[in-house]
């Protein structure tokens, strides 16, 4: 809300619009140009993938067969999330013998609750096929941090089990830091990318560029707030 930069860009147009009907031109004029520029660096050049590619890119999936996986945890996350559970219906494939947890929740910091996503997503895995007795669905979380915490106890884990978290490539780093906080040991299989050889945001493409960057800097700040807090590490 306060930092995102597409939004950032719209006060600063909106200041300078202010200024220079109020007759301060030499404000208004250089609220213009910055404007301008953060239009340019981050809305028609396609900086974000500058940012993007350190956390995409900082885990990738097994290069082998894993034996015994015990569960595979599915991480909710707004519009990513119907990627994040196809990919792991796929991988549940992969791995029969293997549980499956959902665990995703309304993410409203303020006003009522409900799990009416993590029901959807309990439905349509039922749907494609997919056990009823492997799935286990955790639906109060409101985020990353939660997300981990309530699965884990929910699940209870034991040491030497092999867990496999599947969430976007973009969310791992922190998700795997609350993991090692929570002492949970974690198996990083990501669900999707954002940047890379066939997925790239161009030059002048605004709202694209725009709203990867605006995931960039939430996701980075996201992370310093977990790590200044001990809820990652």
């Amino acid at each position: 809300m306060l930092f995102a930069p597409s939004h950032i860009l719209v006060w600063v147009t909106s200041a300078a619009l202010v200024a220079l009907v109020s007759g301060r031109r030499r404000i208004g004029t250089l609220l213009i140009a910055l404007s301008v520029l953060i239009l340019i660096t981050v809305g028609i050049v396609p900086s974000a993938i500058w940012l993007l590619r350190p956390l995409e890119f900082q885990y990738g999936r097994p290069g082998k067969h894993l034996n015994d996986v015990k569960g595979i945890l599915v991480l909710g996350g707004g519009d990513t999330t119907p990627m994040r559970v196809m990919r792991a219906y796929v991988l549940a494939r992969e791995y029969p013998e293997a549980i499956v947890v959902y665990s995703g929740g309304s993410n409203r910091l303020v006003g009522p609750q409900n799990d009416i996503g993590a029901q959807r997503v309990r439905s349509v895995l039922l749907t494609l096929g997919l056990a009823p007795e492997r799935l286990f669905v955790e639906g109060k979380s409101r985020n990353t941090w939660e997300n981990i915490l309530f699965s884990r106890n929910m699940v209870k884990p034991k040491l030497g089990e092999t867990w496999m978290l599947a969430t976007s490539a973009v969310q791992l780093p922190r998700a795997m830091g609350v993991a090692r906080v929570l002492s949970w040991q974690l198996v990083a299989w990501p669900t999707d990318w954002n940047t890379g050889q066939h997925v790239f945001s161009g030059y002048f493409l605004v709202p694209q560029n725009l709203g990867l960057f605006d995931e960039a800097v939430r996701e980075w700040i996201g992370l310093f707030a977990y790590r200044m807090t001990g809820k990652a590490k």
